[in-house]
């Protein structure tokens, strides 16, 4: 169980992870990680500050997205996010 701001959260609660890793045949697309066709794609992404973090294990790309972290935000009640301007 994971906490935010006090709050209880499920596992369904918190941020899928982008990856360029290939899917794994018990994996589902969504809910395990967001599989990002191809590395290029991602790394335009990571270009264009669309992730809060990003980095490389074993020749592929991780990364928590922006939109995850909205995602799970509006699942908790949450309803701004602070951004860097």
């Amino acid at each position: 169980m994971y906490k935010i701001w006090g709050q209880n959260l499920s596992p369904t609660s918190v941020p899928v992870v982008d990856t360029t890793r290939a899917r794994r045949e018990n994996e589902v697309d969504g809910r395990d990680y967001h599989f990002v066709p191809t590395r290029e794609q991602m790394e335009r992404d990571i270009e264009n500050h669309l992730f809060v973090e990003a980095g490389q294990f074993n020749n592929n790309l991780y990364g928590t997205s922006i939109q995850s972290v909205k995602e799970v935000a509006q699942q908790v009640g949450i309803t701004e996010i602070i951004r860097k301007k």
